[in-house]
């Protein structure tokens, strides 16, 4: 990684047109994976980073969140998705899946 030059990536707002959720469960089962050390790693980052961000939240939005051990898991959660946080949280899951998709 020293040797690594800083490179830009753009991303779009578009949902890819493969089926997204199976998208997902790939990207969950690779960071399992000890080939990925990299892509694991960038996982608990959002975890631990979305923990704080919902500790910051009044608590009545933060009683919208359900209890999560990996943020991946809560793309399958289709109530929460539909929720009042859910449009927030489909930008975070669609960042996490293309950064994910580059490091897996």
């Amino acid at each position: 990684m020293e040797d690594a030059k800083p490179s830009l990536l753009f991303f779009n707002n578009d949902l890819p047109s493969d089926d997204i959720n199976q998208l997902y469960r790939v990207l969950h089962r690779r960071t399992a994976q000890l080939s990925c050390p990299q892509l694991a790693h960038f996982i608990r980052l959002c975890n631990q980073v979305i923990t704080e961000e919902i500790a910051k939240l009044p608590k009545q939005w933060q009683e919208k969140v359900p209890d999560f051990v990996n943020v991946l898991s809560l793309v399958n959660d289709n109530a929460f998705r539909k929720g009042p946080l859910g449009g927030a949280m489909e930008g975070v899951f669609l960042n996490i899946l293309q950064i994910g998709m580059i490091l897996g």
